[in-house]
């Protein structure tokens, strides 16, 4: 048995304020008992160590916190219901800043990286284990600029 993202774009890339959808297939050959089924979508941007300097700047850059641009969640089921077999429930969420932050593109750099991702987690007792998924997302920022001025 299985839980898998899927995303309505096969590209996975998102702009600001837009809606992302998609549906989260769980695969078994039974029915599902659970304390509950829901999606976290989040956009964290984290400091990243540059391999070549892991000595000098550790301790600074393990001092310096995750920062969470976007959060939301999804509860795709409540607690106690059965989660059929082969089902696809969808999902949809628009993407936005939390309050007070900005957010910003996609970025996998030697320094800094900003990540969006979906997780899902079907809560089940600790005897069966939780079943877990996640999927990343590209998103796209558009650049704001004032008119042009020639001289």
């Amino acid at each position: 048995m299985a839980l898998e993202i899927r995303l309505s774009r096969a590209d996975k890339t998102y702009k600001a304020g837009e809606m992302v959808s998609g549906s989260l297939v769980y695969t078994g050959d039974s029915a599902v008992s659970h304390n509950g089924l829901r999606l976290r979508a989040t956009g964290t941007v984290r400091p990243q160590l540059d391999p070549r300097t892991v000595g000098i700047f550790e301790a600074l850059y393990s001092s310096i916190k995750p920062i969470e641009i976007m959060a939301t969640t999804v509860e795709m089921q409540a607690s106690g219901e059965r989660l059929p077999p082969h089902v696809a429930l969808p999902f949809e969420f628009p993407i936005e800043a939390l309050a007070g932050r900005n957010l910003t593109e996609t970025y996998h750099g030697v320094y800094v990286s900003v990540k969006y991702a979906i997780e899902a987690e079907c809560l089940r007792s600790s005897f069966f284990g939780n079943l877990k998924a996640e999927v990343e997302f590209v998103v796209e920022v558009p650049v704001s600029r004032g008119p042009l001025r020639w001289q």
